[in-house]
């Protein structure tokens, strides 16, 4: 049995031999299973986590499929296992991962006026709601997509989001993809629960609590539980087993072609502002090409990404102390060190751009520390961090930090061409 301190709270403890007592009428049952008289035994990983509450709860990767049991005694994949506490337990399973079919809806939503095709929308995903009674309210703070709530009850009653997405949008964001990130997330209870799709848009649950700020980010309280909760979707393996491939350098390639040829086709004036604005192409590619050549020596790991992680991408539920990521648009696999870099990147703002706001070297190793401790305690290792294991990913981090800027500038004058948002790109 493995075992560890997780928090204050809890200890976490990997089940290791408790399916020892009863291992030759396992494999009694797996042989049998073979040769076709009983279906194979699902063999999920079995987690104990022992909290400060008076009961025992199996969670079975299910928000819906959750039981509480004040007893010592409980079944765990068909194994009737006593196992003796000096106090009580969570049990926890890894979650079933299985997607179920996402309902589409043939329909688009103008988005000069959304809110009549919203209408038809929460037909199907809110069919109690009377349409008389249904209430919207506009959220600012993308500058990609345009983003609804709906709902009939003032909080804490219901919200439903609908995301409406932006112009052209498509030729960046794999909406497939997105889709199936989006559905993994929420299975492992990392993001919200999407309800449906539609032709230019999703809805999906709305996650509680406040947008953060600049100033929230900076208190260690906080920004240590923003660095817990990259971990956790960092924890998060690929399906089936399968190897991952990072999507930056595919997805920089990408936007480096689409902009050029937005801006081979336009205006004399519009190409003379953006000559006016940012290096030639040719500049671009070669830095490009320059950082991938460098960074291809460092030996960053390959894990889900969040890869938009803006201060306004962070939910802070203050009451419940966590907090939770939204806008998993970009989200897939990549370095672990550039999701990172990436949102320290953040920390100097949108709108009005300070660097002098850049994380010190002070706050990025209490970051990295929880980071670190955090990540190896979710793949079952001691929460130990050495010197060296900070520094590197201290390093790996600085230098991912720099591609990040190419990846949303690129982003940018992309944007800038297409974007019918009221905002100014290339500022």
């Amino acid at each position: 049995m493995f075992c560890n301190q997780l928090g204050t709270n809890e200890v976490f403890v990997r089940l290791d031999a408790f399916f020892e007592q009863k291992r030759e009428d396992e494999e009694n049952k797996q042989d049998r299973a073979v040769a076709g008289s009983l279906p194979p035994p699902r063999q999920p990983t079995i987690y104990l986590t022992v909290p400060l509450f008076p009961f025992i709860t199996l969670h079975s990767g299910s928000k819906k499929n959750t039981s509480t049991w004040p007893t010592k005694r409980m079944l765990l994949n068909e194994l009737f296992c006593t196992i003796t506490l000096k106090r009580p337990v969570t049990i926890v399973t890894e979650p079933d991962t299985a997607m179920e079919p996402l309902l589409h809806l043939n329909m688009t939503v103008d988005e000069s006026d959304p809110k009549s095709g919203i209408l038809v929308l929460l037909r199907k995903v809110r069919p109690q709601w009377k349409p008389e009674d249904i209430k919207f309210k506009i959220f600012t703070e993308g500058l990609t997509n345009q983003l609804l709530g709906c709902y009939v009850d003032p909080p804490p009653g219901e919200m439903v989001l609908v995301r409406i997405y932006g112009k052209g949008t498509e030729l960046l964001v794999n909406r497939k993809r997105e889709m199936e990130t989006f559905q993994m997330l929420y299975a492992h209870n990392c993001g919200p629960q999407l309800y449906c799709s539609f032709q230019n848009g999703i809805s999906y649950e709305f996650i509680r609590g406040e947008v953060m700020d600049e100033k929230q980010l900076r208190q260690p309280s906080v920004y240590r539980l923003v660095a817990q909760e990259m971990a956790r979707i960092h924890s998060i393996r690929p399906e089936n087993g399968t190897s991952a491939r990072p999507v930056l350098w595919k997805k920089v390639s990408e936007m480096l072609c689409l902009v050029q040829d937005a801006y081979r086709d336009s205006s004399p004036c519009r190409r003379s502002r953006l000559a006016s604005a940012v290096p030639h192409f040719d500049v671009v590619e070669r830095e490009i090409e320059a950082l991938k050549k460098h960074l291809s020596t460092v030996k960053s790991q390959i894990v889900l990404c969040h890869n938009d992680l803006l201060i306004k991408n962070i939910v802070y539920n203050q009451a419940e102390g966590c907090v939770r990521f939204i806008d998993y648009e970009f989200a897939d696999f990549n370095y672990q060190a550039y999701d990172i870099g990436n949102h320290f990147n953040e920390f100097a703002g949108v709108n009005d751009v300070d660097y002098s706001l850049y994380p010190s070297q002070e706050l990025q190793t209490d970051w990295l520390t929880t980071y670190l401790q955090s990540y190896k305690q979710r793949l079952g290792l001691e929460p130990v961090v050495s010197n060296k294991e900070l520094q590197e990913l201290y390093v790996q981090v600085c230098k991912f930090s720099l591609v990040a800027h190419f990846t949303w500038g690129l982003w940018a004058l992309f944007q800038a061409r297409h974007s019918t948002i009221n905002f100014d790109f290339l500022r």
